[in-house]
C-alpha cells in the first residue's frame, strides 16, 4: 500500500493546488463546526447542510489519493477517506453514494458498492474537480455533508484554520443567552447568597465577592435560526485572562474529554444548546489541547468581567458585565432549563454543592434533626449537610398533611460507598473537588405520564452537570413484578424529560455507571411502541418502503425491528434519526412489523399495506 501511495504522490508532484476547496457546494452553510458537543464526546469536523436533500455533488478538497472507504449502519455510514501530498487527510461522511471513479475501485477490489461492506484499503487517484461521492444521510442524522481535515497524524484540525474560500455570510454572528455563576466555596456569595444567579441580559451589575466560577450558554447563529457551537470561548477579569477554549486540534486520545468544556446536563439538541464551563471542573479530567483555565475569578472589588466568544470566520464578540461585592441585588428568575422533574409541593428545594435552601409557598413547619421550624409564606430556611453524618429524613407538615425527604451529602473520597433510603451511590477512583449535597424526592407524575410510571423516588445532587467519572448509582427494588419493563432513567435539563439510562443489573437492582450528576429514577414503560402505515421515502439511490416506528417511553431498540414479508423476514435497517424501518429495494408486501423498545414492551401490527 506504501509504494502504490508514493507512486500516486510522485504523479500529482506539481498539480497539487495550495489553496483548498470546500467539499460541496456551501450555498446552505454550514450545520455544525468544529468541536461541538456531542454528548461525552467533541464533533471533529464541519457539518455543511444540504437543503434537506441527498444528492449533492462532493468533490475532494485537494488533489490526492483515496486511500480507504467505509460502508457501515450506523455512525459515519458511507464514508470516503483522501490523503493528500503534503500528509494530510480529508474525510467525507454520511454519503448516499460513491462517486464513478471509486464506486469502480470498489467494483474491482470486489465488493458490492450499494453494500454495507465495512471497510475497504484502496489507492485511487482523484483530483479536486472529480466527483468522490454524493451526499446523503446515512449513519447518523438528516441529509448533510460531514468533512473532516486530519493532520498527517491522523489528528483532527479546525478547517476554518486553513486556506479555504470564505464561506456565505449567512453564518452568523456569535452570541451569549444566558451567564451563570457560581460560588464556589462556602465563603463566596453571587446576587447575595450562596448559590448559583443566572443573568438573560448582557451588561450591568451583579453582586459576587469570592471564588466564583462561569458558565456561559453561547452559540453561532446559522442560515436558518440553527446553531452551531462557538469557535473560541475567552474569559476575562479584571483586564487578565482567566479561562479560554480556543480548539485548533484534537487528538483522538482526547475525543472523550467534551466533559471539561460543556455542562453536559445542559448542553445538547432539541433545542440545541451549548454551555461552556470555567467552574475549576478542570481538577477532575485530563488535561485538553486549546483549554485552559489559569485560576478562579477572585472578587474582592469592582472589576470588569468579559466573556468574547468567536463565530466561524474568526471575529469575536464581547459581552462584559461588572462583579462589585456591594452592588445591588436582582430578582433572580430561574430560566426554564434549570427545572427539577420533582413532584410540586409547598415546599422547594434548592441546593448548590453541600448548602441546601428551603422556601415555604404556604405556612407550615420544617422537621429537621435538630429542630422544628415553623415558616411564613415566602419564608426561607438555610441548612448545610455535612458528609460526616449519616442521611437524614425532613419532614414538611402543613395543614392538610405532611411529605418526607430524604437528606445526605456525597463523601470526598475516592473509593466510598453512600446509600440514601434506596438508592446506593458507590465511587471509586472519584476526583471531586468537594462533598455535594444529596436529595430524593417523590418524582413529579405530571411529567410524562403517558410513557412513565415511577417506580421510586427521584435522587438529585447539589451540583448538576459536573463529570462523574468513577461513580456508579443504583436503586435496590425487592419484590419487583415485571423487571423486564423497569429500567433506570436520567433526567435531561436540556429536554426537560426522562432519558432511558439502562435496564435492570439483577433482579431487583436497576444500576448504572454515571458520565455526570443529574436526577435519575427508577421508572416503568408504559407505552408501547407505536408501528404506523408504510408510505415511500424517495432516497437518491431510489425510493423505498418505510414503516414508522416511535415510542414514548424508553425508545424503539433498534436490533429488535423485524419486519416480515410473504416469502419470510427480510433484512431492514431502523434509522433512529427518522424513526423507521427502511425495507430492501422490491420488498412485496403486505408486511407484519415487530418491534420493541429498550425496556421490553413489545408491539406488533400485520397487514401493513402501502
Amino acid at each position: 500500500m506504501t509504494s502504490l501511495l508514493m507512486i500516486a504522490w510522485a504523479s500529482l508532484g506539481a498539480e497539487e493546488a495550495h489553496r483548498w476547496q470546500w467539499p460541496i457546494n456551501t450555498a446552505f452553510g454550514a450545520s455544525a463546526s468544529f468541536s461541538e458537543y456531542r454528548g461525552a464526546r467533541f464533533h471533529m469536523g464541519v457539518d455543511f447542510s444540504t437543503g434537506g436533500v441527498e444528492g449533492e455533488p462532493v468533490r475532494p478538497a485537494r488533489d490526492g489519493v483515496i486511500f480507504k472507504a467505509r460502508a457501515e449502519r450506523q455512525g459515519y455510514g458511507l464514508s470516503a477517506y483522501v490523503r493528500h501530498p503534503d500528509g494530510q487527510i480529508t474525510v467525507y461522511a454520511h454519503l448516499a453514494a460513491f462517486g464513478p471513479k471509486l464506486t469502480q475501485a470498489i467494483r474491482e477490489a470486489g465488493y458490492d458498492p450499494s453494500a454495507r461492506f465495512g471497510q475497504i484499503e484502496l489507492s485511487v487517484r482523484v483530483l479536486k474537480d472529480e466527483i468522490l461521492a454524493y451526499s446523503g444521510e446515512s449513519g447518523a442524522g438528516l441529509p448533510h455533508l460531514h468533512f473532516e481535515v486530519r493532520d498527517g497524524t491522523n489528528r483532527p484540525i479546525d478547517p476554518m484554520t486553513l486556506d479555504f474560500p470564505p464561506l456565505p455570510e449567512n453564518n452568523g454572528k456569535a452570541v451569549i443567552t444566558a451567564l451563570k455563576l457560581l460560588p464556589l466555596d462556602p465563603s463566596s456569595q453571587v446576587n447575595g447568597g450562596f448559590f448559583p444567579f443566572i443573568a438573560e441580559q448582557s451588561g450591568g451589575r451583579i453582586q459576587a465577592k469570592g471564588r466564583i466560577g462561569v458558565q456561559a450558554l453561547a452559540h453561532i447563529l446559522g442560515p436558518r435560526d440553527n446553531r452551531l457551537g462557538c469557535r473560541g470561548v475567552r474569559v476575562t477579569f479584571g483586564g487578565q485572562i482567566v479561562g479560554e477554549w480556543l480548539p485548533r486540534a484534537i487528538a483522538f486520545d482526547q475525543y472523550r474529554n467534551a466533559a471539561l468544556v460543556y455542562d453536559q446536563a445542559v448542553s445538547g439538541f432539541g433545542p440545541t444548546q451549548f454551555a461552556y464551563c470555567f467552574d475549576q471542573r478542570a481538577s477532575q479530567l485530563p488535561e485538553t489541547a486549546g483549554f485552559r483555565q489559569t485560576r478562579p475569578i477572585d472578587v474582592v472589588e469592582p472589576a470588569p468581567l468579559v466573556i468574547e466568544v468567536m463565530n466561524l470566520t474568526g471575529q469575536w464578540n464581547r459581552y462584559e458585565w461588572t462583579l462589585d461585592p456591594n452592588a445591588g441585588l436582582h430578582s433572580p428568575a430561574l430560566p426554564p432549563w434549570t427545572r427539577l422533574p420533582v413532584q410540586t409541593s409547598t415546599l422547594s428545594i434548592h441546593a448548590h454543592n453541600r448548602r441546601l435552601q428551603f422556601e415555604a409557598f404556604a405556612p407550615g413547619s420544617l422537621q429537621t434533626p435538630d429542630a422544628l421550624r415553623g415558616l411564613a409564606v415566602g419564608e426561607r430556611v438555610f441548612l448545610t449537610v455535612s458528609p460526616s453524618h449519616a442521611p437524614f429524613e425532613l419532614t414538611w407538615r402543613v395543614a392538610d398533611g405532611k411529605q418526607a425527604r430524604l437528606i445526605g451529602a456525597l463523601p470526598r473520597k475516592e473509593s466510598f460507598t453512600f446509600a440514601i433510603g434506596d438508592w446506593r451511590i458507590t465511587g471509586k477512583n472519584v476526583r471531586l473537588h468537594e462533598s455535594l449535597a444529596v436529595v430524593v424526592e417523590p418524582a413529579n407524575p405530571a411529567i410524562e405520564p403517558d410513557a412513565l410510571a415511577f417506580e421510586s423516588p427521584v435522587i438529585w445532587f447539589g451540583r448538576h452537570g459536573l463529570p462523574a467519572a468513577g461513580l456508579r448509582a443504583g436503586y435496590r427494588f425487592d419484590g419487583l413484578n415485571s423487571p423486564e419493563r423497569v429500567g433506570l432513567y436520567a433526567w435531561s435539563f436540556n429536554k426537560q424529560s426522562w432519558r432511558y439510562w439502562g435496564g435492570p443489573e439483577k433482579e431487583g437492582f436497576f444500576g448504572s455507571t454515571l458520565d455526570y450528576l443529574t436526577p435519575l429514577v427508577v421508572a416503568r414503560d408504559v407505552s408501547p411502541p407505536k408501528i404506523l402505515k408504510p408510505k415511500i421515502h424517495e432516497y437518491f439511490t431510489g425510493k423505498r418502503v418505510v414503516i414508522p416506528i416511535t415510542d414514548k417511553g424508553s425508545g424503539v431498540d433498534p436490533d429488535a425491528v423485524i419486519i416480515t414479508g410473504p416469502n419470510g423476514p427480510l433484512r431492514t435497517f431502523y434509522d433512529r434519526d427518522r424513526k423507521w424501518a427502511i425495507l430492501p429495494t422490491d420488498a412485496p408486501g403486505p408486511w407484519t412489523a415487530t418491534a420493541k423498545d429498550r425496556s421490553g414492551l413489545s408491539a406488533r401490527v400485520s397487514g401493513l399495506k402501502l
